[in-house]
């Protein structure tokens, strides 16, 4: 087995801080939104050097939340490539627009940007 993490150093290096945030949440009983989220997201958002910042429960709903923040809405299209996560059209679709799928380069396996142009229906959002 190769052990691409070592999450026990990782824990060791972080337990200290994150231990007591986790208990005060667990006996706060606010388990989504209450101060503790409040101070997350503000905290995380001065980090980041954002206006604001928005805790959610997945990655789903992050992707979700990103298309909805950029204005795609109903009839856009979206391109993204074809080997993504099902979260990817997810979130397209969600906000009412239509996942236009672009292979990959097969060198550096990123979006291959010269099949765009045969992909487009119309401008997409930008």
């Amino acid at each position: 087995m190769i052990n691409m993490n070592d999450f026990k150093r990782e824990y060791a290096a972080i337990n200290k801080e994150v231990m007591p945030a986790i208990r005060r949440v667990l006996k706060s009983g606010w388990y989504v939104l209450g101060d503790e989220g409040s101070k997350f997201e503000q905290e995380f958002s001065k980090y980041v050097g954002g206006r604001f910042g928005v805790g959610v429960n997945s990655g789903s709903d992050a992707l979700y939340l990103a298309v909805k923040a950029l204005g795609v809405s109903r009839g856009d299209e979206v391109i993204t490539v074809a080997h993504t996560m099902i979260s990817t059209v997810d979130a397209i679709t969600r906000n009412g627009a239509k996942p236009v799928f672009v292979d990959v380069d097969p060198s550096t396996y990123v979006m291959d940007v010269p099949r765009i142009e045969a992909k487009y229906l119309r401008k997409p959002k930008q």
